[in-house]
């Protein structure tokens, strides 16, 4: 990150977009605004991740101050889309769940309580927020980059189960470890100051990446 801002800010590049993370933010069980990012520590299981996060703010703080390199701020929640990462050994909870979905599991055993609450947004809105904050937004002005709303664990299976027409039986292992429970961002500023909405639905966005893995991936 560091050589690639330097790099930037001496070859005159005008705007320069990071695409941070929802990770930095502390522990509040509610949507998060901008202005909540160092209120309190990361969430424990993020503890280093997060303050990773937080770094690249400072660090391009640092750089806008003494270059004239414009730096657009995107703090995204959890992408999702075609061409994800579906190895289970490493992916994130959607990859993993459609791909254990349409290997045939039956019963189809899913971590931790339904209740766990994420904010989802598919990658074709992820580009557009993107492009939308590079463009227009002001430089070192943070805009969160998200749904605007969360979705449970038990949502996005009932929603790949509504996808394929499947009908598995559907058990959580509430013995099993989960992350924070809770984890949603506001996004009223991106959509009162730039004019974001989100084009998909969360149904619409699983429906596409069940789409491509089935011709890509199986």
């Amino acid at each position: 990150m560091s050589n690639v801002l330097d790099a930037s800010a001496k070859n005159k590049v005008k705007r320069f977009l990071d695409l941070n993370s929802s990770t930095g933010y502390p522990d509040i069980r509610r949507p998060l605004t901008e202005d909540e990012f160092w209120v309190d520590e990361p969430y424990k299981s993020y503890y280093g991740y997060g303050w990773m996060r937080r770094y690249r703010e400072k660090l391009m703080e640092h750089v806008s101050r003494f270059s004239g390199l414009e730096i657009a701020l995107a703090r995204c929640t959890a992408i999702f889309g075609p061409y994800d990462n579906f190895d289970l050994k490493t992916c994130h909870v959607v990859p993993a769940l459609i791909k254990r979905h349409l290997s045939g599991e039956d019963p189809f055993v899913i971590w931790g309580t339904p209740d766990v609450v994420r904010d989802f947004l598919y990658v074709k809105d992820v580009v557009n927020g993107a492009l939308l904050i590079l463009e227009k937004g002001e430089s070192m002005r943070p805009y969160n980059l998200g749904y605007g709303g969360g979705i449970t664990i038990g949502e996005i299976v009932d929603t790949i189960l509504k996808v394929t027409g499947d009908k598995p039986k559907v058990e959580y292992d509430v013995t099993k470890p989960t992350t924070i429970p809770f984890r949603a961002v506001s996004i009223d500023r991106i959509k009162n100051e730039l004019g974001f909405e989100p084009n998909y639905t969360f149904e619409q966005g699983i429906k596409e990446t069940i789409d491509w893995y089935i011709k890509n991936e199986q």
